[in-house]
């Protein structure tokens, strides 16, 4: 490997003295070994570049790549390499996302420099930001607060660019929305590896012909179902996107209310459709919830969460609801200039402020004050006796119940600063909700960590079960889910060599059970640990459909294969 990567690197060096070297105007950075957030990951890239906000500095870069450099050299743009699998990495080109951060102002239809069609409708243009590709979550949100809007749904991270978050289907717990991306992104603007700008947008998109044409005579406007689906959840294949249009909504406060169970009980809860009776979707009625986890959690609701302990079948229970006007002004009132005043600032560490408006203070004190003295303290209890991480796993999670927890939407659905920080690993497998095969997923992953225990494995981690609606193109992605889905949520502490063997095992071993007893549809999450054993997603055609159009259009994009690297590759063929 280090041969065939020395060997390509004088090949490139060799194409770029040849052209008279990397045209000073350029904006190159420098190429440094690089690895994800999780060091799962590591790469060299043989030249490396940080575009500018204006569209054309990434166009000339991706010019140039293309007349100067063989078709072999890939590029590959990143994020804040937060995914823990290789989605970015390349030992080609690399472009660093940094200064393609920027949140502007959609103009208004007819306004001058607008390109917006004059027909759209008041809901159509309502809560429109362009949003460059390198802009953080953590910023976009604070932004759009400042303006009167938030985004209607979110991970439990904030640290990602929109440009890692869009295109690996990064998602929350809802199921009247599906990926982040498919919920707010109206517009897709990218560069195609000849250098030429192009937008992507629906058949009925926002875009007027006529003035796109007079006011960006070098792009390419494509308004197409099917194109601007497989641009959505794309894992960087057809371009490196500039800019995404997305559509936020007013903002809106939540109370998070969170109680413990057993898994027992909570698969009691949820049998026979019953996550359909717990939560807001957008199918018919149904019948009021019978069983419900705890009184404190009002039904339906916008948001469930489970945080289960796979070995001893502990469970803390989190729903997420909108509250009135009035609750609102009342924390409102109390909160903290801080909040206000940074981005990036945890709700969550004022000792004086009131119940309601923090989460419980023994665990936020544990991660926010010593932090990885705490996570070092686990692992060396682990270390010393691996049959005790199951017992600490429940030491944590019983400190998590909390009858109230109000403040901006953002901060809600965000897990909090310091767990962001804290060097941990996850892994996602999703099972479709019909026939309540996700409660069968629980029985089968139950029993699998069981024999693993039983070797002397113990997951020092819970696993977070979510919900995501299934969206079928051409609302949905082309590499979406078109069915409702559980998607489990395997979080294993550290990061170390140790660390990443486990993590590794268990889900390697969860998936190949999973896929062995529930079939083809079991899939995994492109952002993080991908399962060794899953390959081309042609063999998980039951799952993902549309690949053979995603591939079609890929090809139309992308001929080449200038953005492909070993794991897309691998995923979607050749």
């Amino acid at each position: 490997m280090r041969r065939s990567l020395l060997l390509g690197g004088l090949l490139v060096a060799g194409c770029v003295k040849r052209a008279g070297g990397v045209p000073p105007e350029l904006p190159r950075a420098f190429a440094a070994p690089l690895s994800n957030f999780a060091h799962t990951e590591q790469w060299q890239p043989r030249l490396a570049f940080r575009p500018g906000p204006d569209i054309e500095s990434l166009s000339s870069t991706l010019r140039w790549v293309d007349q100067t450099l063989p078709a072999w050299v890939k590029v590959r743009a990143g994020g804040s390499r937060h995914s823990f699998s290789p989605a970015a990495a390349t030992d080609g080109v690399y472009l660093f996302p940094e200064r393609l951060a920027f949140i502007e102002a959609v103009g208004a239809p007819g306004a001058e420099g607008s390109d917006l069609r004059r027909d759209l409708s008041a809901e159509r243009t309502g809560g429109l930001v362009l949003v460059g590709s390198g802009t953080r979550l953590r910023e976009l949100n604070a932004e759009l607060w400042r303006r009167g809007l938030a985004l209607p749904v979110l991970g439990g991270f904030d640290g990602q660019t929109l440009g890692g978050l869009v295109p690996t289907g990064t998602h929350g717990s809802q199921l009247r929305s599906g990926t982040v991306g498919d919920e707010v992104v109206r517009q897709v603007n990218l560069v195609i590896a000849n250098g030429q700008p192009v937008r992507l947008e629906p058949r009925d998109g926002l875009t007027d012909p006529a003035a796109f044409a007079r006011l960006h005579p070098q792009w390419r406007l494509v308004q197409d179902d099917e194109a601007f689906a497989a641009a959505k959840v794309n894992l960087g294949t057809l371009g490196v996107v500039h800019s995404y249009v997305v559509q936020a909504v007013p903002r809106f406060w939540l109370d998070e209310v969170r109680t413990l169970t057993t898994l027992k009980a909570a698969q009691a809860v949820l049998d026979g459709g019953g996550v359909y009776r717990l939560l807001e979707h957008e199918g018919a009625p149904s019948a009021p919830a019978e069983r419900t986890f705890d009184r404190r959690h009002p039904v339906p609701a916008q948001h469930l969460e489970l945080l289960w302990n796979v070995h001893t079948g502990t469970v803390v229970v989190t729903t997420r609801h909108p509250i009135d006007a009035a609750r609102r002004a009342q924390f409102e009132r109390l909160e903290p200039a801080e909040v206000a005043d940074s981005p990036g600032a945890n709700p969550f560490d004022a000792a004086a402020r009131s119940d309601d408006a923090t989460r419980p203070r023994l665990s936020t004190w544990l991660l926010e004050g010593p932090g990885r003295l705490t996570l070092t303290i686990q692992q060396l209890l682990e270390r010393l006796d691996p049959a005790a991480a199951p017992t600490l796993v429940d030491a944590a999670l019983h400190t998590m119940p909390d009858d109230h927890f109000v403040a901006r939407s953002y901060l809600v659905y965000n897990v909090g600063d310091a767990p962001n920080r804290m060097p941990c690993l996850f892994g996602t497998l999703g099972v479709p909700l019909e026939g309540d095969r996700y409660l069968r997923a629980m029985d089968i992953i139950e029993r699998v960590a069981a024999e693993l225990a039983a070797r002397g494995h113990f997951e020092d981690g819970p696993v977070a079960v979510r919900f995501k609606k299934g969206l079928a193109p051409p609302h949905g992605s082309l590499l979406g889910d078109a069915d409702d889905r559980a998607e489990f949520e395997f979080i294993f502490s550290g990061d170390d060599l140790r660390s990443r063997a486990q993590a590794r095992l268990f889900i390697d071993t969860y998936y190949q059970a999973l896929r062995r007893e529930l079939g083809p549809e079991v899939t995994a999450h492109f952002g993080q640990l991908y399962p060794l054993e899953a390959s081309h997603l042609d063999a998980t055609r039951g799952a993902y459909p549309a690949l053979a159009a995603f591939n079609r259009l890929r090809h139309q994009f992308d001929p080449g294969g200038r953005f492909a690297n070993a794991f897309t590759r691998r995923l979607l063929g050749p």
